[in-house]
């Protein structure tokens, strides 16, 4: 059988990720290149014909494919191109098409996760493994699938809002053993687990908050910086890996005089929690300033790609604060960059009602900083303040719904 260019293309896809939907062909292999959809039919029926590919679905909107033994045969002869087009070798073409078949019940699952990791493909380079081949990498754990960057390792976890308490509960168990072996402990590089919310659930889903919660109650003590859970629809995950809003508001902070360092202090005063940056103003000699009794000092984090970690920490700042004040005999204020006014009372209501600092991008780049600075209550009460100290309240309008 000839080379054929997007032959080859959609056959090492599809061995790769184990099936693909005929739209996700003529969007990822045709759309992608301005080639036509007839042009993808004629490919894919040649394909059929060839026996190379076998297909499930008589319409196209529900057709998916799988390999045959002469599509992997093909693979043998001119090799495998590699999902995520990463650096390192292409797995083996090991096993053999029965062993990537998928159950009729879960190929919406497979399909999903398929596509998020072609989109994340549009955005940055990775190597890739789906289930089927995270046992090259990882022996004792196993999520949908697994994208590692030279930076950063992600696991995709594709929520079809179909895992019920037990299944969750399950799942939280194999994070925990995973966490507390060694093959985790010699990671050179931090984990990003991204929940995809699938299945019609968006992002203001009660799913997204339940997920939160259970994690939150059954792997507090393993969240951290570098072991950190994110929540939301494909579009969602997609936009926050590929912005980086920490370099903002460094930035933002710097240009208004603060001194912004890591967010984390050697003599745990803060409990054991990092943060993303602690800033503050300094005076003369070195000393922080200080204003109506209250120092220019702050931790903080950004929370505008709601990560579980930062959730966790909302959850216990008044023990971090009060640790802090007995080490330094001053407080320390808490300061959460969010989405927006009503992201933040909606994190409020959820963690029970903790006054917390909090401020949008936006509000930091256009506002003096006691403009920019709020808080808010589970009652959708919002207030800023009229002067650096923080201490004399202005209240804004009252957000129109409470949750």
């Amino acid at each position: 059988m000839k080379q054929h260019r997007k032959k080859h293309e959609i056959l090492s896809y599809i061995y790769q990720l184990r099936t693909l939907s005929y739209l996700e062909i003529k969007e990822f292999f045709f759309d992608r290149d301005n080639l036509s959809e007839n042009y993808c039919s004629k490919i894919v029926k040649e394909m059929l014909s060839e026996k190379t590919i076998e297909k499930v679905g008589y319409h196209k909107s529900e057709a998916y494919y799988f390999i045959t033994k002469t599509g992997i045969k093909y693979l043998s002869e001119y090799g495998l191109i590699k999902v995520g087009r990463g650096n390192t070798e292409a797995i083996p073409l090991a096993l053999p098409p029965y062993k990537l078949k998928i159950d009729d019940k879960n190929v919406k699952h497979q399909i999903a996760l398929n596509h998020f990791t072609l989109r994340l493909e549009e955005l940055t380079e990775f190597d890739y493994y789906d289930e089927k081949y995270i046992s090259l990498i990882f022996k004792n754990m196993r999520p949908d699938g697994l994208a590692v960057t030279d930076d950063i390792c992600y696991f995709l976890e594709m929520d079809m809002n179909t895992e019920n308490k037990r299944q969750l509960r399950e799942k939280w168990e194999h994070y925990r053993h995973f966490l507390n072996t060694t093959e985790y402990s010699e990671m050179n590089r931090p984990v990003k687990v991204l929940f995809i919310l699938g299945g019609g659930i968006t992002d203001k889903s009660k799913r997204k908050i339940y997920l939160r919660h259970q994690i939150a109650d059954n792997l507090s003590d393993k969240v951290s910086a570098d072991f950190n859970f994110y929540f939301g629809t494909e579009p969602t995950l997609l936009r926050d890996v590929s912005r980086d809003n920490k370099a903002v508001i460094k930035s933002v902070l710097q240009g208004r005089g603060f001194r912004v360092g890591k967010g984390t202090l050697s003599d745990n005063s803060l409990s054991g929690y990092t943060f993303d940056f602690y800033a503050y103003e300094e005076g003369n000699g070195g000393k922080i300033i200080s204003r109506g009794g209250e120092s220019e000092e702050f931790v903080i984090d950004d929370m505008t790609d709601g990560n579980l970690y930062s959730y966790i920490k909302l959850k216990s700042i008044s023990g971090i604060s009060s640790m802090f004040k007995h080490k330094h005999g001053r407080d320390i204020k808490y300061l959460l960059i969010v989405n927006s006014e009503r992201e933040a009372m909606e994190y409020i209501a959820e963690t029970g009602g903790e006054i917390v600092y909090f401020s949008t991008i936006e509000r930091l780049q256009k506002l003096p900083l006691h403009s920019a600075i709020f808080q808010v209550d589970k009652l959708g009460n919002i207030w800023h303040f009229s002067e650096e100290s923080l201490r004399v309240r202005v209240d804004e309008e009252r957000l129109k719904k409470a949750i």
